[in-house]
């Protein structure tokens, strides 16, 4: 359940929670203001953590939605994110591509 003082949203693999506890993510993602910024930090963090500990890695995924807004909303519109995630996956929206990083790599993956 995501409620109005929630500020962030974090969908992570097993991969992420392995080595990293939940609180540990939630302090790197905490520290950035673009979300893709904070997913790449924690990728990194999780890929050193397995190969310290391990000869492989596991799958590395993460999203991370930050839930605030500093603009206000105007009559009408939705008075925040957590209305809109909700008012989008009642209409069936999936998520798009971003296509400024399709292609790119993270270190986790193969």
């Amino acid at each position: 359940q995501i409620s109005k003082s929630d500020r962030m949203l974090i969908l992570a693999s097993d991969g992420v929670f392995e080595f990293l506890t939940n609180q540990q993510v939630v302090d790197i993602c905490s520290g950035f203001d673009d979300p893709l910024e904070a997913c790449k930090k924690v990728v990194n963090e999780a890929y050193k953590q397995w190969l310290h500990y391990e000869i492989r890695t596991d799958d590395i995924t993460i999203i991370v939605l930050f839930l605030e807004c500093d603009k206000e909303a105007s009559a009408g519109d939705y008075k925040n994110t957590v209305e809109l995630l909700s008012m989008a996956g009642k209409q069936g929206q999936k998520p798009m591509k971003n296509k400024d990083i399709e292609g790119e790599r993270t270190s986790g993956e193969r």
